[in-house]
């Protein structure tokens, strides 16, 4: 009996959630609807009309969750009731099986109002997210579902028994928390919430969803509970009741921003002066030599070779610091004591530690006066007016595939790649090397090599038959010797669609991108492939970009890649530099409206605040 019993509250958990998801969703279009009939400007009159549309679903949800036996649509409810002796449960088995089904039911409720949304309102759906490093985002979560369980509690137990003000207090105690917590995960304050709309983006399965949106908010829901008992010596019957928390629709804050400033920008370009290629290129690779000009042993006067940076990560942060501090002063000519701002490119997938040690470097050591990080991937899309697309950046040691959506990358959908122009560079070596056996090449010359004659096949047919006969060119090296480059030339960049020729067991670069895509909602296939930019100095490689198009409208996926050509206004080597470039775009941003990271923040708060700020 005690398990059909939970059988049957899973059930209508999931139903009731299911429907809440689905209402609840809509609040942001409801309340644009509204608020838009109504003539009501944006601020506290809009917030009322939200506090308005939250009541009315608490009141009708408050009777479907009596007619469905006491169902509620919030995990978060169960335990805390079960906890407080109130209700909830009737144990732990039930409630282990209803918190599964009212995940369910959420899914489901997004899935649902995704599709029935009207287009021109679906950009206001969206759930809880992180905008905080995952400890601070936890922290954040458990306090305010702390907050609004301890809330609900004393509202339903010692509250006013009218259950319209009831419900009007219990609207308003949701909106205010969060509105309060909106700067760091949604809020959600509700695990089947946001397990629903993390689902469709791919994220449910990692642990700082789990940690954020799960383990926090338990916590959380339990100590109110433990605190509200403490408090008002609770020692009643069970009450029906339901924990609520609103479907946050998505905060658009960092979209306008990011996307309507960036545009707006590219528009002021065209019409003024496009950005310039980056007056200073040099590369990280270091030598170390003797302090002291008195050392005559010759084994300490030879040349190390440090390079600090090993594929698109830091290694060596003493080397690292030492070629900033030339970069900085020297090149660039900034005057101690009179430091700038600064903003930096992350690759994708940089650990956070990695991200808080470059800040931290940069106000303690160098003294800058603001400083401000992104993606390459958001920036490379900036560069050609783009908010949402893929971008695939072939850099010196590593390969990033990248799905970002309105200015955020979708890190479960992207993919780094340990192969670069590195790994290019040397397969071009051992390729002359077999057919220039009487010829010394060093990195340095086959580099060389490489930017000036690799290229790709227009297929991997006439590779085939460049492999059995090809032209030879001859080529003169500094030190005087004669090699000859024929097929070499074109293995290289048949490489990036045969990773096999390389050794590495894995699918070519398109294959690799529609494989990424696949991971993203459905909804998102299109916006993102049809805007796909390639960057980085090897995608400038002659006949690469054909040679990817081709493959690309050969490939099984309904919506093949395509490639969005760079403004007209934007230098014609855009993709070599497209990171930096949209890295100048944004700065003229960020700086100027005082969104970057200051001295003061960094003092009060430290490295960390490099999350909250550059995200």
């Amino acid at each position: 009996m005690a398990i059909a019993a939970g059988i049957r509250a899973a059930v209508a958990d999931g139903i009731l959630t299911f429907l809440w998801i689905f209402c609840a969703s809509s609040l942001g279009a409801l309340t644009f609807i509204v608020s838009t009939a109504l003539g009501i400007a944006p601020g506290l009159p809009t917030l009322f009309v939200t506090t308005f549309l939250v009541f009315s679903l608490l009141f009708i949800f408050g009777y479907i969750g009596d007619l469905l036996g006491g169902a509620t649509f919030n995990p978060t409810a169960t335990a805390a009731f079960y906890a407080a002796g109130i209700g909830g449960a009737d144990s732990l088995f039930e409630a282990a099986i209803r918190f599964p089904a009212q995940a369910a039911g959420a899914t489901g409720g997004v899935l649902a109002i995704k599709e029935v949304m009207p287009i021109q309102y679906k950009h206001l759906l969206g759930g809880p997210y992180l905008k905080v490093d995952p400890h601070t985002g936890a922290v954040a979560e458990g306090l305010l579902t702390f907050i609004i369980t301890f809330a609900v509690l004393l509202i339903v137990i010692k509250g006013p028994r009218n259950p319209v003000i009831r419900n009007w207090l219990l609207a308003m105690s949701t909106v205010a928390v969060i509105v309060s917590g909106s700067k760091y995960t949604g809020p959600s304050m509700n695990p089947a919430n946001a397990f629903g709309w993390a689902y469709i983006n791919n994220s449910h399965a990692s642990w700082d969803h789990f940690y954020v949106y799960w383990i926090s908010p338990f916590i959380g829901a339990v100590l109110a509970a433990w605190k509200c008992v403490h408090c008002l010596r609770i020692y009643a019957p069970a009450l029906s009741v339901v924990l609520l928390s609103l479907a946050k629709k998505r905060v658009t804050e960092r979209r306008l921003k990011k996307g309507g400033l960036t545009s707006c920008l590219h528009s002021r370009l065209k019409l003024s002066h496009c950005p310039t290629p980056p007056s200073l290129v040099i590369p990280s690779q270091m030598k170390r030599v003797p302090e002291d000009d008195s050392v005559t042993d010759t084994s300490l006067q030879e040349d190390v070779v440090i390079d600090p940076v090993v594929r698109g990560f830091i290694t060596d942060w003493d080397a690292m610091e030492d070629l900033l501090n030339h970069v900085l002063y020297t090149d660039l000519g900034w005057e101690i004591g009179n430091e700038g701002q600064i903003l930096f490119t992350d690759p994708l997938a940089t650990p956070k530690a990695v991200r808080e040690r470059l800040v931290q470097l940069m106000f303690e050591n160098f003294n800058v006066s603001g400083f401000f990080a992104c993606e390459q991937a958001v920036l490379s899309l900036y560069a050609v007016g783009r908010i949402s697309g893929c971008t695939i950046d072939i850099g010196h040691g590593k390969m990033d595939i990248a799905a970002v959506i309105e200015g955020a990358v979708q890190h479960i959908s992207s993919r780094r790649l340990e192969i670069g122009g590195l790994d290019l560079t040397n397969l071009l070596g051992r390729e002359l090397s077999k057919s220039n056996k009487h010829v010394t090449l060093n990195f340095s010359d086959v580099e060389k090599l490489k930017e000036q004659y690799a290229c790709c096949a227009e297929s991997d047919a006439i590779y085939q038959k460049f492999q059995q006969a090809c032209p030879e060119e001859q080529h003169t090296l500094p030190d005087g010797q004669v090699i000859r480059i024929g097929k070499e030339k074109y293995t290289v960049g048949e490489a990036l669609f045969q990773p096999s020729i390389l050794g590495l067991q894995m699918h070519g670069i398109v294959e690799q991108l529609v494989h990424c895509i696949s991971t993203v909602s459905t909804e998102n296939h299109r916006q993102l492939l049809e805007n796909t930019v390639l960057c980085g100095g090897t995608a400038s490689m002659n006949g690469f970009e054909d040679r990817f198009q081709k493959e690309a409208g050969l490939s099984s996926s309904a919506i093949r890649p395509c490639l969005v050509k760079p403004p007209e206004y934007m230098p014609e080597n855009l993709g070599k530099y497209s990171a930096w470039t949209g890295g100048a775009i944004l700065a003229k941003v960020v700086f100027p409206q005082n969104q970057h990271v200051t001295k003061a923040e960094y003092d009060e708060t430290g490295p960390s605040i490099v999350h909250r700020k550059c995200f």
